[in-house]
Formats: structure tokens, sequence, C-alpha cells
């Protein structure tokens, strides 16, 4: 399965690369921005960037956000790992309480010897 990854990633990076050499022309033309707020009357725009930055700029960011996910889904996780210990721990130990408790016979009352004819 790792020999799948890893050659999967590879033939993907040669594919993309391929993509960027071919369209280099159109990934450098530059490229403005702009944000209209149109209800405090303000324009945005920024200088003028090549098309392959904003694509790069996106990518990083999705992958901060992704990152951020995974890091807030570790810690719940771990979070819930150490709730559960806590629950084995306890219930090992009251495991261990009930084990150390002795076995004895409990005595079974004996019947009048009215009942055991009446019983038989």
């Amino acid at each position: 399965m790792r020999f799948l990854k890893a050659l999967w990633l590879t033939v993907f990076f040669f594919c993309s690369l391929i993509f960027f050499i071919q369209n280099n022309d159109v990934l450098s033309q530059k490229m403005t921005l702009k944000f209209d707020f149109y209800y405090f009357d303000y324009v945005w725009t920024n200088t003028a960037v090549p098309f392959f930055f904003v694509i790069l700029v996106a990518f990083v960011a999705g992958a901060l956000v992704t990152l951020g996910y995974l890091v807030m889904d570790r810690m719940r996780l771990k979070m819930e790992l150490s709730r559960c210990r806590r629950v084995v721990r306890k219930q090992e130990k009251e495991l261990k309480k009930l084990r150390s408790i002795p076995l004895e016979p409990t005595p079974i009352p004996e019947l009048p010897e009215a009942e055991k004819t009446n019983a038989a």
C-alpha cells in the first residue's frame, strides 16, 4: 500500500509539472484582484500578480485550513482517549477490589420438618 501511495504521488507530481510547463504563458500572465464593498463605498484592489502566485496562495491557504482541522480533530481524539483511559483505570480498580473479596459459601437455611414433607 505504501508503494502504491508513493507511485501515485510521483505520477501526480509529474503530471502537475507537465501541466505547468505546457501552460507557462497562461500562468505567467498578470492578474489584478478587486473586492468591492458596496455598502461602505470602498474598493480594494491589489497590485498585479502572476496567476500561478494566486494558485499557490490558494493551495497554501487550503493546506493551512486542513492542518487546523486535523490538529483540532487530533486534540479531540486525545481528550477522548484520556477519558477512556480514566474509565478503564476506574473499572480495573473496581475489578481488583471485587476479586479480593473472599469467596465464602453462604449457608442455606434448613427447612422445618413440616415444610419438607409438603415440599416433596
